[in-house]
């Protein structure tokens, strides 16, 4: 019988997102950020961000102007980004 198991040796305090959030163009990471939201519909910017440690699901950050509060694209920046927004 086998096992496959984690086992968390540390615990870190961090910035991170979706991995659905992330965008790598020419080796570099977006994401979009909520700029503005009205009735006509949405206004995103396309923020480089470095990453660090990763897993299955979440992506730290490691290096951006991105601060906790800030509304990021959960998904379909892909697309967005690669028609050029």
């Amino acid at each position: 019988m086998f096992v496959d198991a984690v086992i968390a040796i540390k615990t870190l305090k961090a910035l991170t997102l979706p991995r659905s959030a992330l965008v790598n163009q020419e080796n570099k990471w977006f994401v979009l950020k909520l700029v503005s939201e009205d009735e006509e519909g949405y206004l995103f910017r396309k923020e480089t961000v470095e990453i660090g440690l990763e897993d299955e699901e979440a992506v730290e950050l490691i290096k951006s102007e991105l601060t906790v509060g800030d509304k990021i694209l959960g998904s379909g920046a892909f697309e967005l980004i690669q028609s050029d927004i």
